[in-house]
């Protein structure tokens, strides 16, 4: 039986240097290598070794998709710019998996796309959803919501009927990344209208910035070590990181939510449900 294995790395912070092009390249002869992405693609094998610890030394974002299981959408966060506590909440079976190495939050959701696609459908797919990474280091939590909606949905939670986890701000309308996510994992539209409904409207979450940050301002020592600290430069001094961890946590949105005003999944579905028939008889 022929079986299909996507994998599709992306660094975001920095180009791979020569040496991690020439690591990447002993891996598989017919990888498919750009200074900022690698592909592996196969349909009788499959990854030699461990794709996680490809992700944790070389890359920012990685997408496994499979025919014969579940696929993984993982994100390399830096400790340093990233509270794994704040998430805490959404750290739930068949949601999302966390592991904390020295350096880095590896933060993993599962996929189980309908649809399929093609090899370059696939690639422009992952170029959106890797957006989702950006979303998160800022505090934006509405794809692990989002996530626990569709895990939910599929009946794959351990509890009969789950209590939601914090409704994070702005789930009204959806980034361009969320929407492609939602798309890829078909989340019902009436199953989010439905969780929005107790989202509080906010304008905390930024979008990612479109033009590089100055380093030439008065506080462009500041910056360039903002810049170092997510890019985990390893020349990055600890009391430089030290004195930077304070203003950008700042950027996390806590999920504070009390227990006793979240519902349960069953309160969902039946207010989605109600959505439906409403949207029918229009």
């Amino acid at each position: 039986m022929k079986i299909y294995r996507y994998y599709e790395f992306q660094s975001q912070d920095r180009p791979l240097t020569e040496a991690e092009q020439s690591y990447i390249s002993s891996l598989w002869s017919r990888v498919q290598l750009t200074p900022v992405s690698a592909t592996f693609t196969y349909h009788y094998d499959d990854f030699r070794g461990n794709p996680l610890k490809l992700l944790e030394k070389c890359f920012d974002v990685m997408v496994h998709l499979a025919s014969d299981s579940d696929g993984q959408l993982v994100f390399r966060l830096p400790c340093a710019v990233f509270d794994a506590i704040a998430i805490k909440p959404y750290d739930i079976d068949h949601v999302i998996t966390l592991i904390t190495t020295p350096l880095y939050v590896l933060l993993t959701i599962p996929l189980n796309p309908q649809t399929q696609y093609t090899r370059t459908e696939y690639s422009q797919l992952i170029s959106t959803l890797a957006e989702l990474r950006y979303e998160l280091l800022q505090g934006d939590f509405r794809v692990l919501y989002l996530a626990w909606l569709r895990a939910a949905e599929m009946s794959i939670l351990l509890e009969k009927d789950p209590l939601e986890p914090p409704v994070p701000v702005g789930l009204q309308q959806l980034s361009v990344a969320q929407q492609a996510f939602v798309s890829l994992v078909e989340i019902p539209a009436q199953l989010i209208t439905a969780a929005a409904i107790a989202s509080p409207l906010s304008k905390s979450i930024m979008p990612k910035p479109t033009e590089p940050l100055p380093t030439t301002s008065p506080n462009a020592d500041h910056t360039t070590a903002l810049i170092q600290l997510v890019q985990d430069e390893p020349h990055m001094t600890l009391p430089s990181k030290t004195k930077l961890a304070p203003q950008t946590s700042q950027r996390h949105i806590d999920p504070v939510q009390p227990v006793e005003s979240r519902r349960h999944w069953s309160e969902l579905k039946a207010i989605a449900h109600q959505i439906s028939q409403t949207h029918s008889l229009n």
